[in-house]
């Protein structure tokens, strides 16, 4: 049997969708699921001021006390900022603000002027320092954990529920895990759609098996003259040829992480990343048709149908 719900929550659409005969454990699976979500938003969104990462940003230039999890990001935050050279950074939220994405989508210019910090700038990672449960970032920087938070929260939603069903699949906006197989006993297709035509799409199958998805791309979320995808290396909004990037792996962290990127990069650095991190990316310039030299791919190219 299949079971689905949906909420708006991250600030995107989000879905869940189990296959088990047991409709009890559906029920509760959804319940902790959903309260997951709501707690990590809660926990580390940078609209909310009551939330852990916006504390951290208000006290900039001091130690802050931080829970565990929020250490946990932050490490994974250091992890592929160097991994990256960079290309990831956590400190772009100045910059971020400074483009236009101030408030929530899709309402950046609705903010909360106390958490405007368009007048930071961004650091280099090695300025995050942790000492045990203690954070501290540079009184002139702020933090944000867009590219890295719901993958994060994916791979940990894994760890629950894995073994437990036939199958499921979790979408957060453009990150999405499955793993199993559907009620006919079939593997789970996940479609990309085309970021200008969503009716033109490309698949995805999990062949039974868990994998992660993340897409991201520079057209949805954008306003007069920039887009939410910052270059660390300029402060800039993305000018990438390309419109979306979608990363196939079996790291939900990594996927987020990566997909973001590509879309900050040339064709051959874009290349040089997927072969060191061992991933199948899909670059979409316009519609996608098999013979469009306006599609990319890299990696293993059968992981995409067409």
């Amino acid at each position: 049997m299949i079971y689905q719900e949906t909420k708006k929550a991250l600030g995107t659409d989000c879905l869940i969708t189990l296959n088990t005969p047991d409709s009890i454990l559906a029920k509760k699976t959804f319940i902790y699921l959903w309260k997951e979500i709501e707690d990590f938003e809660n926990r580390f969104s940078r609209f909310k001021s009551s939330s852990e990462l916006s504390k951290s940003n208000i006290n900039a230039g001091n130690k802050t006390k931080i829970s565990k999890e929020f250490k946990n990001i932050l490490i994974e935050c250091i992890k592929y900022s160097n991994l990256t050279d960079g290309l990831y950074n956590p400190f772009i939220l100045p910059a971020l603000q400074s483009a236009g994405y101030k408030g929530s989508w899709p309402n950046p210019n609705i903010f909360n002027p106390d958490l405007d910090y368009s007048d930071r700038f961004i650091k280099d990672i090695s300025e995050l320092k942790i000492s045990g449960e203690y954070l501290t970032i540079p009184s002139d920087s702020a933090l944000d954990l867009g590219g890295i938070g719901k993958g994060y929260l994916l791979k940990e939603l894994t760890r629950e529920i894995k073994n437990k069903f036939s199958g499921y699949w979790i979408s957060l906006g453009g990150d999405i895990l499955a793993d199993g197989v559907n009620i006919n006993d079939q593997p789970w297709n996940i479609f990309i759609s085309d970021p200008k035509n969503e009716n033109n799409v490309s698949i995805v199958s999990n062949n039974k098996k868990f994998i992660a998805v993340a897409t991201s791309g520079s057209v949805r979320r954008s306003g007069a003259g920039w887009n939410h995808l910052i270059d660390p290396r300029n402060g800039l909004s993305s000018v990438s040829n390309f419109l979306s990037a979608s990363v196939v792996c079996d790291d939900p962290l990594k996927a987020d992480i990566l997909a973001s990127c590509f879309l900050l990069l040339k064709t051959n650095e874009i290349r040089k990343i997927a072969d060191k991190f061992k991933v199948d990316v899909l670059l979409q310039k316009d519609f996608i048709t098999s013979s469009s030299r306006n599609i990319m791919y890299l990696g293993n190219r059968s992981t995409f149908n067409p």
